[in-house]
């Protein structure tokens, strides 16, 4: 267990029009979800395309995609480790379906991306590749989307921002306060031993107040040579904590998460609680993983328009 405090002051400039929550909410024609402050659509957050989770650059970036129905941009990043990132992305909607389309290529050493290297200094592969269509309450997504899940973004459990993008499919159910969100994703072989794994991952969600989301989520990590997709972990409404403690079989992990996100005009709170390979009989020396996470995003500190606490 470990409780992390995290303080960084970012300076956003002309960009500060909301409070920080609303930076967490990001609304844009790319969301999978329609993220509202204040509703179920905490469900999940969806950013693209570019990065995993948005940083004031993105955000300028983000404002220009409204301009156009079929979106084209290239687009160029480097960071503080002389990594620079060339991408083009490429948007196209289908009536109300959206196809988007993003490769990316990376230069610069860095251990935290899959790819093969071109004489260990260049890499490229899709970061985006994915066609997202909305039916009444639901929003359905299949392909390759960089998928983030957390109270915030930046500190996650579950599905970091820097995440190697998923081949997965899935969609989201939205009425009221409630949202519930489900997906599917083979993870790839596992080396040297050519193991198979899946992931799937359900999370409901309610909103009992302007502001306030609560959540509760569960994953499902399981594989092994030669398997397939698990009839019972595909079903998205069934609790895969009770298939595994009937089966017995200690190579599938069952992680659980519980969360909260609470917004105010120029304040948020959120924290989240991961609990791994919950045991239904504890035996000496086998207790749950835990860890849990708790922070705040303070607007405007000392009175200073354009900044904010982290």
């Amino acid at each position: 267990m470990r409780l992390r405090f995290l303080s960084i002051i970012s300076l956003l400039g002309s960009l500060w029009g909301q409070p920080p929550g609303s930076a967490l909410c990001i609304r844009n024609d790319l969301d999978f979800l329609n993220l509202r402050r204040g509703t179920a659509s905490k469900v999940s957050e969806f950013f693209g395309p570019g990065d995993s989770f948005p940083k004031p650059d993105d955000l300028l970036e983000q404002k220009m995609i409204f301009l156009n129905s079929n979106y084209l941009r290239l687009s160029f990043r480097a960071d503080s480790l002389a990594r620079g990132y060339l991408t083009a992305s490429f948007k196209l909607k289908l009536g109300r379906a959206l196809l988007v389309m993003e490769p990316t290529l990376k230069v610069g050493r860095s251990p935290d991306y899959p790819t093969h290297l071109w004489k260990d200094f260049a890499a490229g592969d899709f970061i985006h590749g994915y066609l997202r269509i909305p039916f009444g309450n639901f929003k359905f997504i299949a392909g390759r989307y960089p998928f983030y899940e957390g109270p915030t973004f930046g500190e996650p459990f579950f599905f970091s921002g820097t995440l190697p993008p998923l081949d997965l499919g899935g969609f989201t159910f939205e009425k009221g306060p409630f949202g519930f969100l489900y997906l599917f994703s083979p993870l790839g072989l596992r080396l040297p031993d050519s193991v198979q794994r899946y992931l799937n991952y359900h999370k409901l969600a309610f909103s009992p107040a302007d502001g306030l989301s609560l959540y509760f989520s569960e994953a499902a990590l399981y594989g092994g040579r030669n398997a397939l997709p698990d009839p019972y972990y595909m079903n998205p409404f069934l609790l895969y904590y009770p298939r595994l403690w009937n089966r017995r079989i200690v190579d599938e992990n069952i992680l659980w998460s519980f969360g909260f996100n609470a917004v105010t005009r120029n304040k948020t709170f959120y924290g989240e609680l991961i609990i791994d390979d919950f045991p239904y009989t504890v035996e000496r020396n086998e207790h749950p993983k835990l860890a849990w996470l708790l922070g705040t995003i303070l607007g405007q500190p000392f009175g200073l328009d354009g900044l904010f606490l982290r």
